[in-house]
Order: C-alpha cells, then structure tokens, then sequence
C-alpha cells in the first residue's frame, strides 16, 4: 500500500509540474525564446552535470561490468519492436510519408524529459546510471536508425553521417562517456565539481517537465485527435514495449532496480525527437505534431501578409505570394516560393473559387469563361508546376470542389460546369499517378459561409453584393479546414462534409431523375430566384 501511495504521489508532481508549464504558456509567461532557453539549457548543461554526478556518484566499475545483460533488452526490445512497427506499418498500407514516423514513435521513448523526470520520482537519484545507459542506447545510438526512417518517409533519402556526427557531440551524450571513463578509471572529481553538478542535477526534472507543459500548450489540446494510426502507436509504445521489456528481463536475469527502470521508460511517450525530425525531413509532421509550414497565395497581398504574421505570431512559419491563378506565370511563381522558402511541397490545396448566379437563358458567355479561368485553369496552372515536388514527396493535391462538381446546380451552369471540369482532371492525374504515390482528394463542402457568394457573377458579369442564403447556418470556412486537414492525413479520395451532400452523392446513383427535381425545388424558394 505505501508503495501505491508513493507512486500516486510521484505521478501527481510530474502533473503538476506539467501543468505548472501548460499554464505559463497559456498566460504568456513562457513564450517560443523562452521555451528555446530551458529546452538548450537543460540539454547542453543541466543534463550533463547530472549524467556525470548520477554516474559518478551511484555506479561502481564491478556495477558498470555486470550491466551487459542490462545493455542487451533495450537494445533487443528497440529491434524486435522496430520490426513489429513495419510489418505493421506494411499491412497498414501507410504510405511511405507515414511509416518511418510511425515506427520512430513505436519504438523510441522519450527518456530524460519525461522517463528521468517518472523515475526519479519513482526511485530516487540512485535509479540516474540505468537511465543514462537506457538513454545512450534507445535515445541516442538506436535512435539513428530511426532518424534515417524519417528523412526516408520525407523528401531526403540514405543515411547521413552528419547525423551520426550530430549525436555522438551532443553534450548530453559526451557526457554519458565522460562519466563512464570516470566509473572505470576510479576518478574522483573535486567536491566543487560535484556540489555544482548535485544543483544542476535538482533542476532537471523541474525544467524538463515545464518544458514538457509548454509543448503540450503550443500543439494544443484541441488538435491532439486519436486517429487509428495514432491508436496503434500507442498500443505499441505503452502496451506492447513494457510487455517485452518485462520478458527480455526475465530472459536475461535483470531484476531489482535495474528492472523497474528498464520497465518505466520502455511505457514512456514517444520522444519529442520525432517531431523535430519530421519537420526537418519533409516526413509527415502533421502525423507527428498537428504542425505546418505555410505558403499563402492569393491576390490581396495585403491580406496574405495579416494572415502570414498571425501564423508567426503563434509560432508557425509562414510565407505568401500575391498571385492571379488565371496568370500561368504567377502560378510558377507561387510554386516557386514555396519551394525556395521550405525546401519542397508536401500538400497542395486548390481553393480559389468564383461562383455565379444565373440560368443559361439569361448569363453572357463571358462569365462562363471566367469561371472556367479560376475554378479550372486555376487548378490546372498550380498542379503543373507544383506536381514535380509533389511526386517526390508523395505528397498530396487537394481541389477543393462542391456538391455542383459531381450534380448540377440550377442557376450556377458555369460554377458546376468548373466544378465538374476540376474533378475530371483531379480524378484523371490520380490514375496518371497510381504508381508514384501521389494523393488526391477532391473535397466537397457544403454552403460555407465565406466572400464567395458575395463577390458572385450576375447573368452580365457583376458582383452579386450580397447573398440570398442565410450565412448562419452554413459551414465555417474554419471547419472546412479541419475536414480537408484530416482528409489530407487519412488520404481520402473524396471528402463530402455535410449530410446533405453525402445523401445527395448517394441518391443521384440510384434516383437520378428525383434528384433533378429537389434541385430544382430547393433552388428554386432562394430569394429573388432566376428559375421561373
């Protein structure tokens, strides 16, 4: 019983503390400098001090020779896992842009943040050699395997040494083997040395779990979605890791101390690593952290530019191209930007859109004409010049269509036939694509509250000015945005977003002629309706 109550306590204070962070962020108090300090401090000084005084001062050299066994089930358990992962992953089918962040977050757990900060807690100083080693084996030498995953699911591909280069002179890692030197040759360090590393080593479990606090805050609690991929993640890392640690254990005769920290870091949430790595590789940071780097595109320049500093304001990146999707040449353009500000394109979003009103009886044929520029030849112009870093990355096209893209719209001829258009071509550079892994999703919102039907064509080509519909009870454009977000992650062909355009998609296979009419009905009680 007081063994319970002790745990109970020590997963209370990591809460806490966890909190504490979540809070400061949440107040303002901790913003992305101060995050970049404590995250830098705690790795490059207090970390170190503390591997060297725990090593030091809790590990003997008869200690350090009998921890073989001790060394072999992290390393065994990380393999068998990482093997587990892929043919998972494979069966699955996730595609390539998934899968090395799928199997870095089975396998690697975050070892000094979150698992030191639990252990610890749980155990007390003398538990810091076992960390430390489990650390320099899943976290640093291991964890190489699973970086080159990454860089292989994004645009970069092979192993890169500067990677091993960049790890091996880690402070925290130099100073695993400066204390293991230590150990072996029998070293004592001066007490000035040892009092200094004892302070540092009593902030990292403080710092480490304020930091953790502040990460939570910045993806924010409401974009965190368990998704099946996710799911499975966490079965792996918190279920199926820990099994296997406690049979690899009692396979190699691991017990005491040894064992329960080997137990506690194995069921430790996935290193923070991972969503470094993903975004730095051009892999699926989206998977990894709810998180993106944005180019804006449209012909307000001045709008682009509030959008883009509210993205950085929150502590994203962003960038922005003023660009007339009818114009071929500041299409490239935009492309252009993207690819010189982040490297390449992992999704693209074909969004704008000209709308009318009017019935073909009454519309000049120039408003057909621009609309058939924007909705069509806009998509065209972005997907040719975009589509070459696409193909490399497997990335993702996205048009975003209507119901009208796949049934017609009484008194918006040229809006579906653009629709239609924009869907045959999506569908048909699809089946071009089969074999590169290229994703299209065409994507079906409602009626969405948006200047779209503001800025509508009338039967000669002016604004409409205002709208017959009422804007309340449509679609966000904010929602539209978190469904064609998850839409892009699970890798749908087609996205419709409302009931009313999943009936409708359903009815029209079966009751073609019905549905010809409830158009035409609905259509036809709008406000100042051009259908007699």
């Amino acid at each position: 019983m007081e063994g319970f109550l002790h745990a109970v306590s020590s997963v209370t204070i990591i809460l806490l503390l966890t909190a504490t962070g979540y809070f400061c962020a949440a107040r303002g108090w901790m913003g992305p400098q101060a995050k970049a300090f404590i995250g830098k401090f705690t790795l490059s000084v207090a970390i170190p001090c503390m591997s060297v005084y725990g090593l030091t001062n809790n590990l003997t050299r008869d200690l350090l020779v009998q921890s073989g066994s001790f060394l072999l089930v992290p390393l065994l358990g990380t393999v068998v896992i990482t093997i587990l992962s892929l043919l998972v992953g494979r069966l699955l089918k996730l595609p390539r842009k998934k899968l090395g962040v799928f199997m870095m977050m089975c396998s690697v757990s975050n070892a000094i943040f979150v698992g030191l900060a639990m252990c610890t807690e749980l155990f007390g100083d003398t538990c810091t050699p076992y960390v430390m080693l489990y650390y320099l084996i899943n976290t640093s030498f291991v964890q190489l395997l699973f970086l080159s995953l990454v860089r292989w699911s994004g645009e970069s591909r092979g192993f890169d040494l500067k990677m091993l280069q960049k790890f091996l002179t880690t402070p925290a890692v130099i100073a695993v083997f400066v204390g293991l030197a230590l150990v072996w040759f029998e070293v004592k360090l001066p007490s000035l040395v040892m009092s200094y590393c004892r302070y540092m080593n009593n902030l990292v479990t403080p710092l480490a779990l304020l930091l953790t606090g502040y990460i939570i805050h910045d993806i924010g609690l409401k974009n965190v979605r368990l998704d099946r991929d996710l799911g499975i993640a966490m079965i792996f890392r918190f279920l199926l890791a820990p099994m296997l640690s406690v049979a690899l254990c009692r396979a190699f005769g691991v017990t005491g101390l040894a064992h329960d920290v080997l137990i506690v870091e194995t069921a430790m949430p996935v290193v923070t690593q991972t969503v470094v790595a993903a975004a730095e590789y051009g892999a699926d940071e989206e998977f990894a952290a709810q998180g993106a780097r944005v180019v804006l595109g449209a012909r307000s320049v001045q709008k682009l530019q509030l959008i883009a500093g509210e993205i950085r304001s929150q502590g994203g990146q962003a960038a922005y191209c003023g660009v007339d999707v009818t114009n071929v040449d500041e299409c490239r353009r935009l492309i252009e930007t993207a690819v010189n500000e982040f490297g390449g394109i992992d999704v693209l979003v074909c969004n704008a859109g000209l709308s009318m009103r009017a019935i073909f009886d009454d519309v000049d044929l120039g408003v057909l004409h621009r609309l058939m520029d924007v909705n069509f030849w806009g998509t065209v112009n972005c997907c040719k010049f975009a589509l070459p870093y696409l193909q490399r990355s497997r990335g993702s096209i996205v048009g975003i269509s209507s119901v009208a893209g796949l049934h017609g719209l009484p008194g918006r001829t040229g809006y579906s036939a653009s629709k239609y258009a924009m869907t045959g071509f999506l569908e048909t550079l699809r089946i071009e694509n089969l074999k590169k892994g290229l994703h299209v999703m065409i994507a079906c919102p409602g009626f969405t509250a948006s200047n779209v039907r503001f800025s509508a064509l009338t039967a000669d080509g002016s604004a409409q000015g205002e709208t017959p519909r009422n804007e309340a009870k449509m679609m966000t454009s904010a929602e539209v945005a978190r469904i064609v977000a998850r839409g892009v992650l699970k890798r749908k062909r087609l996205c419709l977003m409302e009931s009313e355009g999943r009936a409708t998609h359903f009815v029209k296979k079966f009751a073609p002629g019905f549905l010809d009419r409830m158009f035409y009905l609905v259509m036809s009680k709008e406000p100042d309706s051009p259908l007699k």
